[in-house]
């Protein structure tokens, strides 16, 4: 398992490299890394390598900083997974925060093709839902009620025949319980 970088990895890196007087075009051949993923890095969407983070502190002349950065990334098994993914996520945005602009899409869509194109698309990402609720447990599993809550009300207002999907066994309706 690749390691996790401190959360302050991508506002050092920035730091030194500002210091070092590089544009991320001058730093990316020098790091053997493209000038995309080293913004990404910077902006905290990726997670670097410990290799990447080495040759970083070369060529940045950072004596092992940004490699200090770097912690195993010890992922537990189970239910308690989804808790340690919550809480040490790989970018800096949680996922549920982009939820009313990926309903506002999906209502687009199907007022564009209509709802049964959309119907697998949905089926799946209820069941994904009805997955999530049903594994987490503790202080994150409000969290996903209330998203699974809000993808089950946007699948119904979507089409009726969505109902089927939401209140069928096994379903989000039967994870909520």
């Amino acid at each position: 398992m690749p390691p996790v970088a401190d959360g302050r990895f991508g506002a050092e890196l920035r730091r030194l490299r500002m210091s070092a007087r590089l544009s991320l075009r001058q730093l990316a051949p020098l790091a053997l890394s493209s000038c995309g993923h080293l913004h990404a890095l910077e902006m905290s969407r990726r997670q670097p390598t410990a290799e990447l983070a080495a040759r970083l502190d070369d060529v940045l002349e950072s004596d092992g900083f940004l490699s200090g950065m770097l912690h195993p990334a010890p992922v537990p098994r189970g239910p308690e997974r989804l808790t340690y993914v919550a809480q040490h996520p790989r970018c800096a945005a949680q996922p549920w925060t982009s939820l009313p602009e990926m309903l506002a899409a999906d209502r687009r869509l199907e007022d564009t093709l209509g709802s049964t194109p959309l119907l697998p698309a949905i089926r799946t990402q209820l069941d994904l839902a009805a997955t999530l609720v049903a594994e987490t447990s503790g202080a994150l599993r409000p969290q996903v009620v209330d998203l699974a809550a809000q993808w089950a009300s946007s699948a119904v207002g979507c089409t009726p025949r969505a109902t089927d999907v939401a209140s069928r066994p096994g379903g989000i309706g039967a994870a909520l319980e």
